[in-house]
């Protein structure tokens, strides 16, 4: 309906716990050969949908040599490149050296080759930098298969399938790949939302944190804060059930009119933490420059319409509405003209009520 997609990435270094206690990047190799390929996807997607709380339906298995052919066969991919990749740690074909890899940033025509080592390098960066040029790539691709009219030829498409299905495990059908392709090429790009989970607990996604090593058999794993998925949870829902609120993201600022001190900065905190695009956090003044307390909460936007009946449209309600999921108050249109810095501001009262734990 919405010509929407979101995209996101779970760390290699996440740890299941459990009746499969392991890390998400081993979970498959791990209990193939106990469970078979078939019962390890099963396995897979239940994981992942009890991590994001969702029933994943379909699974896509594509290895390095499927990744390549892909790329190769759709005469390369452009990608902006965001920084200089200077690996030297890179792995040799054989596993046993290195193969050092540098890729300067801007705009790069990759092939195959040098795509699956831009999509696989991390010794020199980051798992989570690695995550976000996956999903580059992934972006990439489907703007050439556009170009070069993949997903708008049953027939180009299904020539390419036979091509690469050595390469490829999957649950779909090709009659659903084509119905799936046909609307990839409708997806709106300034609505696919890509977002990845980290252990940076100051920046959005950030649910994530590094236990000691000796707890897990001297492995470096990462589990989620609470030690359970219910902060995660929270975020896929905006990122699945609440995606609007990533296609046009509204600035707001939050004041302090209580004698709390510091809660405008933990709300701020953990509003930015969640997506929410927080632009400025005080105290409430008065004209003359005073403290200034409230017994009400409020959520204010500034952007609005109103029909002939005088029903008012905010825009971009489903932010509104993911915010009071957070702020306990009924959002209220304000007056435009007192627009600031923000396009909606929260002002924390007396009756201030946390749906955050």
């Amino acid at each position: 309906q919405n010509k929407a997609v979101t995209l996101l990435s779970l760390p290699r270094d996440f740890y299941v716990n459990s009746q499969y206690q392991s890390r998400i990047n081993e979970l498959y190799r791990n209990y193939k050969k106990a469970l078979g390929d078939e019962k390890s996807y099963e396995l897979f997607q239940e994981v992942v949908g009890k991590i994001v709380n969702l029933q994943i339906p379909y699974y896509l298995r594509v290895d390095f040599t499927g990744f390549v052919e892909a790329i190769d066969e759709l005469g390369g991919i452009d990608v902006d490149v965001p920084t200089v990749i200077d690996d030297p740690y890179y792995p040799n074909p054989t596993d046993d050296g290195y193969d050092p890899f540098y890729l300067a940033a801007g705009p790069q025509r990759l092939d195959g080759e040098t795509a699956l080592k831009f999509v696989r390098s991390r010794k020199t960066t980051s798992d989570f930098d690695r995550a976000a040029r996956q999903q580059l790539a992934l972006a990439a691709m489907r703007e050439k298969a556009l170009s070069e009219n993949v997903l708008t030829s049953a027939k180009t498409l299904k020539s390419l399938y036979g091509s690469l299905k050595k390469n490829i495990n999957t649950d779909l059908s090709l009659r659903e790949m084509l119905s799936l392709a046909q609307f990839t090429k409708k997806a709106d790009p300034a609505r696919i939302v890509r977002k990845l989970l980290h252990d940076d607990p100051g920046q959005e996604g950030g649910f994530l944190y590094t236990p000691e090593q000796e707890l897990y058999g001297g492995q470096f794993v990462l589990v989620p804060n609470g030690d359970n998925y219910n902060l995660i949870h929270r975020y896929a829902d905006l990122l699945f059930h609440k995606r609007g609120m990533f296609w046009d993201p509204l600035k707001v600022e939050v004041f302090n009119a209580t004698k709390n001190s510091g809660l405008a900065g933990q709300i701020a905190f953990n509003l930015n933490r969640f997506g929410f695009n927080v632009v400025n956090v005080d105290n409430l003044y008065d004209a003359a420059g005073e403290r200034s307390f409230a017994e009400k909460s409020v959520i204010r936007y500034y952007d609005w319409t109103a029909d002939d009946d005088g029903v008012v449209m905010p825009r971009n309600p489903v932010y509104l509405e993911a915010l009071q999921t957070f702020v306990n108050t009924e959002p209220n249109p304000g007056d435009p003209t007192l627009k600031k810095q923000a396009d909606i501001t929260i002002i924390l009262g007396a009756d201030y009520e946390t749906l955050l734990n």
